[in-house]
């Protein structure tokens, strides 16, 4: 991978808004670009300039307050469109439900795209419409009762240039999304696409700042538009009423990492460093983070959850089966101080009750024997100690060789440690910060296994593959030999693989009567292993053609079409920015100039990065998957997941088809508190 690729996969995922608004770029000027990919290179910024300043000022709100107003176009965008301009809208009747979900109780309506294309004016004299007349969502709109909000925002497919030399005239997806209460007392979720063009008004000029300019509308098409209607929504947040007890509420509602960070921030402002609960602390929790675990541990038909801690101590809350839960980790022998990534519960000794594995971060890993229903620490007993590995992202007890009994799949993540020690290795620290930096992971690994890794880390170090192959400390299997023993396994040993793994899922995707399985792996391609019995696996990522993009966080086996076969839903990273700068540097995409170009561009995996959540359909005769999420096809819509973590196949509408739930790991920040870059 060249330097630049690299540094382009850096401003999209640090945020390229500071890159475009130097001090430099905006007040003085750059140097005229010169060699083509500095001139395409300018067109990228020039297109993200634009598209920073309109989140920045505020440029867009104006059409979702007309639309609220129930009036679009109306006067609070009037400014915005040209007094002529091309438009193709919507045939003008309110449609039928042509799709009814959850027994009758929601429904979906599509409106059709009116085939005219027509000229309107604002004088009402040279279009075919008069301004006036125009009414773009006319019978959405009469149908409305009011709206809890309404927005238009520059989507996909990327903004392009038409005229790329020039730029004086910008081709954008708008969409339209909406949430509102309809007059026929339904709620509704309101989704429409439109593609605009805009051009930069003449008379309003300045060609480096996108805050100075002004665009008005010349073209405006409408591509889509959709609601779903619901008698209600399917999910609320109900925890206050489940917990009665107020302290075991707020328990299950803080957040010790969020107050240490409130803590450490106002020391620095205080000038008094606040200590660290731990060395490697930092305020971005990172891999270090609360997880759930949800289990009917006494098997009485109801199901409880263990809610395990980064900080504090973990929380089990028992369901009465009466819409109430208390809290009993103490009780239990669960209630563990902090540093607990995950748990899994089975019945590890074949004793007919639920033990537990509790996976540890910068702690070894626990094993749990259920006694009675008290949990007793049998880590010491039923395994070497040393062969419980830390940094554990997540477990699965899953019988991989068919005899009967429940062995335990590790899978290890401790990417920040490594970017630390590849930075180190570079000679981007001071000697004793490098050093510590080198060695960190050593402590938490097997001797071998940190000669191994140290190995890859300086492999790596010499090479530009920090981010789509980084080394990390290797996944374990353990077996069960039972009557409550367990070691590494001495077979399987193509599953050690040292990477950063955030997730594995097992499921018999070959229905050949064995478990396979699928492993995420963040900076570094995923694996599919095919279980060929007696503890042998294949690595058939290759054929299959699963092995995604990189930024693997989650996975989810799940039967989507009903065809009696395991499809796979894979989590990553999803970039609106890192997908709108890629565009101008690879080969084939929208805003690539070959003309200009030859054939220059990034490495095509950098492109990759940011694409978002895979869904891979398995056709059940051995040949590769074929993604059937990608661009244009009819389920793109399940990439565009945000930087999603473990998503889950469920039926949760309980209507035979699977749904998928996708949790981001990134939220829409207080406006005050909110960064200008968009990614």
């Amino acid at each position: 991978m060249s330097r630049f690729s690299v540094s382009i996969l850096l401003v999209v995922v640090a945020g390229i808004g500071a890159f475009i608004y130097m001090k430099g770029f905006r007040n003085n000027g750059p140097k005229a670009p010169v060699t083509p990919m500095e001139i395409q290179t300018e067109r990228m910024v020039r297109s993200e300039a634009l598209n920073l300043s309109w989140s920045k000022t505020g440029f867009r709100n104006k059409f979702g307050q007309a639309i609220e107003s129930k009036k679009f176009p109306g006067p609070l965008c009037d400014f915005y469109f040209a007094d002529s301009f091309e438009f193709q809208g919507l045939v003008e009747e309110f449609p039928e439900y042509d799709e009814i979900l959850n027994e009758g109780t929601a429904g979906v309506r599509h409106w059709e795209v009116n085939p005219e294309v027509v000229r309107v004016s604002k004088d009402g004299v040279t279009g075919t419409v008069a301004y006036s007349d125009l009414s773009l969502y006319g019978s959405l709109l009469e149908n409305v009762d009011y709206f809890k909000y309404a927005k238009l925002k520059v989507n996909l497919p990327v903004p392009q240039w038409q005229d790329p030399e020039l730029m004086h005239q910008w081709k954008v997806s708008m969409k339209f999304v909406a949430k509102a209460q309809m007059k026929n007392g339904r709620l509704a979720n309101v989704k429409g696409f439109n593609e605009v063009v805009w051009e930069l008004d003449p008379e309003d000029f300045d060609e480096r700042d996108p805050d100075e300019q002004t665009w008005r509308v010349i073209s405006w098409k409408v591509k889509s538009l959709k609601i779903t209607e619901t008698d209600g929504w399917l999910f609320e947040e109900v925890l206050d009423e489940l917990v009665p007890d107020k302290g075991s509420l707020e328990l299950a509602r803080q957040s010790i990492h969020e107050g240490v960070v409130r803590n450490w921030l106002q020391g620095i402002q205080d000038g008094e460093p606040f200590p660290k609960p731990y060395p490697s602390w930092q305020v971005a929790a990172g891999e270090i983070h609360p997880t759930v675990a949800v289990v009917d541990l006494d098997q009485d038909g109801w199901d409880d959850f263990y809610l395990q801690e980064r900080q504090g101590r973990n929380l089990f809350f028992h369901n009465n089966g009466d819409g109430t839960f208390n809290e009993i980790a103490k009780e239990l022998g669960l209630d563990f101080d902090g540093f607990t990534s995950s748990a899994a519960f089975a019945d590890l000794d074949n004793d007919g009750d639920l033990d537990a594995f509790l996976g540890g971060s910068l702690r070894r890993c626990l094993f749990l024997e259920n006694v009675n229903g008290k949990f007793v620490d049998r880590s010491n007993d039923w395994i070497t100690n040393e062969d419980l590995p830390f940094h554990v992202s997540a477990v699965n007890v899953v019988d991989y060789n068919g005899d009967g009994l429940g062995d335990i799949y590790i899978s290890t993540y401790a990417a920040r440690y490594v970017q630390q020690a590849l930075g180190s290795l570079r000679g981007l620290y001071k000697k004793k910060k490098g050093l510590k930096a080198q060695t960190a992971l050593k402590p938490f690994l097997k001797p071998e296994d940190w000669a191994h890794l140290d190995k890859r880390l300086h492999e790596a170090a010499e090479n530009s593959e920090m981010h789509t192959k980084r080394p990390g400390p290797p996944n374990v299997m353990l077996t069960n030999l039972g009557n409550g023993k367990f070691e590494v396994a001495q077979d399987a040993q193509n599953l050690r693989i040292f990477y950063n793994s955030f997730q594995a899922t097992w499921s018999d995707f070959d229905n050949d009567g064995d478990p396979d399985m699928y492993v995420a792996n963040d900076f570094a391609p995923n694996f599919m292993f095919r279980n060929e019995g007696n503890g042998v696996f294949t690595d058939v990522t290759a054929e299959m053609q699963v092995a995604d993009i990189g930024f693997g966080m989650g996975v989810s086996f799940g039967d989507y079409d009903n065809d009696g076969l395991q499809d796979l839903y894979v989590a990553n990273m999803f970039s609106k920015a890192a997908r709108r700068v890629t565009s101008f540097f690879t080969v084939g995409r929208v805003n690539y100039d070959n003309e200009l170009l030859q054939g220059q561009g990034i490495d095509p995996v950098i492109e990759m990065l940011g694409r978002g959540n895979s869904l891979f359909h398995n056709d059940g005769a051995g040949n590769y998957w074929e993604k059937v999420s990608d661009v244009g096809k009819d389920l793109h819509s399940v990439e565009t997941a945000g930087w999603s973590w473990g998503p889950q196949f469920a039926d949760f509408n309980n209507d035979g088809w699977l749904d998928i739930y996708a949790p981001a790991g990134y939220y829409t920040a207080p406006k005050d508190k909110k960064r200008d870059v968009d990614l």
